[in-house]
C-alpha cells in the first residue's frame, strides 16, 4: 500500500492510497502556465480567463462553454459575472471524478464555487453567504438543499480560514476526498461519502442578490488528476 505522509505545523497525517503526492502542485503548474501561453495539454477539462470583449460568455480558452441552467452568466471588463438578478448557476461536466478545479474570486455576495456534483441538486459548494471577506464555508446540497455538511472553512491549525477578495480558490478531488486550498495554502482534506463515484460536476453559483454584488469570477480551470 502506498501512503502519502505530509507535515503540518510540527505534525504529520497519514493520508490513503488514493492519494498522489505533489496533486496539487502540478496541477497549479498547468493553470498557471496554461493562462499564460494559451496553450494547455490534453488534461484540462476547461479553461477560461475571460479576456473577452463584454456581453455572452461564448466559447472558453479549452473546452465547451459552461451549461448555464439557471440565471445567466456575461463577461464584464474581462472576468465572469452574475447576468440575471436572483440566482445563476454554471456547470462544467468532467469526464472522470478526480479533477482539480480553481479559480479567483474577485468579489462576491451569496456566492460559491461548485464541485463534485452528481446534477443541478446534489453537490458539494465552498463559498460566502454574506460579502466576500465575511468568513467562508463548505456545505453538501443533498436535493436542492443544505445538507449534513455546513460548517466554516478551517486551516490546518483549526482556526478559521479568511477569504478576501481576490483569493484564488481551489479544490482537488481525488478518490474518496478532497482538498481545500487559498492561495496555494492547504486549508484541510474532507472525505467525500455522497459523490466520490458520480461527482463529475463542477462550477459556479450565486444566490439571491441585487447586481452587480452577486459575484464576480476570473482564471477558472479544471485539470483532470
Amino acid at each position: 500500500m502506498n501512503l502519502y505522509i505530509g507535515e503540518i505545523k510540527g505534525g504529520f497525517q497519514m493520508l490513503r492510497e488514493d492519494w498522489k503526492s505533489g496533486l496539487e502542485a502540478r496541477s497549479r503548474r498547468k493553470a498557471v502556465t496554461a493562462m499564460i501561453t494559451g496553450f494547455a495539454d490534453s488534461k484540462f477539462v476547461f479553461l477560461d480567463n475571460y479576456n473577452r470583449s463584454n456581453g455572452a460568455v461564448g466559447s472558453p480558452v479549452v473546452g465547451s462553454a459552461m451549461t448555464v441552467d439557471v440565471g445567466s452568466l456575461v463577461i464584464t471588463a474581462g472576468q465572469l459575472m452574475f447576468g440575471t438578478v436572483g440566482n445563476n448557476r454554471g456547470l462544467v461536466t468532467c469526464p472522470s471524478v478526480d479533477y482539480s478545479v480553481q479559480a479567483t474570486i474577485v468579489s462576491g455576495n451569496n456566492t460559491w464555487l461548485l464541485f463534485r456534483g452528481a446534477d443541478a441538486a446534489n453537490y458539494y459548494r465552498w463559498g460566502v453567504f454574506g460579502a466576500i471577506g465575511t468568513g467562508n464555508v463548505i456545505q453538501s446540497i443533498v436535493a436542492g438543499q443544505v445538507g449534513s455538511l455546513n460548517r466554516p472553512v478551517v486551516g490546518p491549525d483549526g482556526v478559521g480560514a479568511q477569504l478576501p477578495a481576490g483569493s484564488i480558490m481551489k479544490v482537488v478531488c481525488r478518490g474518496g476526498r478532497f482538498r481545500l486550498y487559498i492561495n496555494r495554502n492547504f486549508c484541510e482534506e474532507i472525505p467525500d461519502t455522497l459523490h466520490a463515484l458520480d461527482g463529475i460536476k463542477c462550477g459556479v453559483s450565486c444566490g439571491v442578490f441585487t447586481l452587480p454584488n452577486a459575484g464576480v469570477w476570473d482564471d477558472y480551470s479544471v485539470v483532470t488528476c
